[in-house]
């Protein structure tokens, strides 16, 4: 059991990396066009987003999630499978409350590569 749940956890956290990626290829110009207006907390805590490491200061997962839909990665139905994902990845987090096992890591790979081609292309 603790193999899926590590191998789920590293999944998410691989597709995360790819998304934090596909927002830095333009040096953060296209997120920091919308930071002002659509984040507002995180502008007017660092401004502007200028490295990686600032990026995943300031941005969790929700947060990154949300950032990729208004960037127009992705429709509001991907976004919106995409947190329910982000939930099933916070439960494996809790192995004693949710039991992960072959079956529900399989199943959660085999939704995450769909999810692929929007942070890699």
């Amino acid at each position: 059991m603790f193999q899926e749940f590590f191998n789920s956890l590293l999944g998410w956290t691989g597709f995360i990396d790819l998304l934090q990626s596909k927002i830095g290829r333009d040096n953060y110009t296209s997120l920091n066009s919308i930071l002002k207006l659509e984040f507002h907390a995180v502008h007017k805590k660092v401004g502007h987003i200028k490295t990686r490491e600032a990026l995943i200061d300031n941005f969790d997962d929700a947060l990154l999630l949300e950032a990729g839909r208004k960037l127009n990665y992705y429709n509001k139905h991907v976004w919106t499978q995409l947190n329910a994902m982000r939930d099933e990845r916070n439960n494996c987090a809790h192995v004693e409350e949710y039991a992960v096992n072959v079956q529900i890591a399989l199943g959660f790979y085999a939704r995450l590569i769909m999810y692929l081609p929007y942070v890699v292309l």
